[in-house]
This record gives C-alpha cells, sequence and structure tokens, in this order.
C-alpha cells in the first residue's frame, strides 16, 4: 500500500519518498563521495566535497516550479535521492518533458 500525505511524503511498507530538506547534505556527501557512485552521475564534481552536498541542497530548497528533488529513506536513513526536471523537448520530442 502506498500513502501520500499533505506534505507530499510517499509511504510504501518499506520506503519513504519524502522532499529534501536543509540538513541532508551529510547523508548525501556520505552516500555520493564514492567513485563507485559518482561515475554513475551525469556531471559530478570530481572530487565530491561537503561543499558540493551542501551547496546542491541549498539550490534544491529554493522553490523551482520546473525542479523536484526527493530524497528515499528506509528506517530513516538517507538511502538515495531522485531529481526530476522539466527540461526542453529535443530533437526527437515533439514537446517538452521530464529529465530524471
Amino acid at each position: 500500500m502506498i500513502i501520500v500525505d499533505e506534505q507530499n511524503v510517499i509511504r510504501t511498507a518499506r520506503l519513504v519518498l519524502r522532499p529534501l530538506r536543509e540538513g541532508d547534505d551529510s547523508s548525501i556527501f556520505e552516500l555520493i563521495a564514492h567513485w563507485d557512485i559518482l561515475r554513475f552521475l551525469s556531471a559530478p564534481p570530481w572530487p565530491y566535497r561537503r561543499e558540493h552536498a551542501r551547496t546542491f541542497v541549498s539550490l534544491r530548497t529554493q522553490h523551482d516550479p520546473n525542479v523536484i528533488t526527493s530524497v528515499i529513506t528506509h528506517d530513516d536513513e538517507l538511502i538515495g535521492l531522485i531529481d526530476a526536471a522539466i527540461k526542453p523537448a529535443g530533437a526527437s520530442q515533439p514537446q517538452r518533458g521530464y529529465a530524471i
């Protein structure tokens, strides 16, 4: 069963998807600061520093109607994140779409 509450928190039996918030930067840094994780991202800074995580959280917690950033938690521990953004259409798309 999936439950969505008034604060845009999605709960399943195992995981919670919630909005990114201030203070998530240290958990993000711990997850991403490893080459085996970072190499799968599209354009990460390397070496990845704590300041990169702080800047990411600061930018993504500002209201932007074209970007949705959420974190994935398990037992209240941040285990991942997802960033969805509206992008202009590419050559093969007839209209705007989402990039994840």
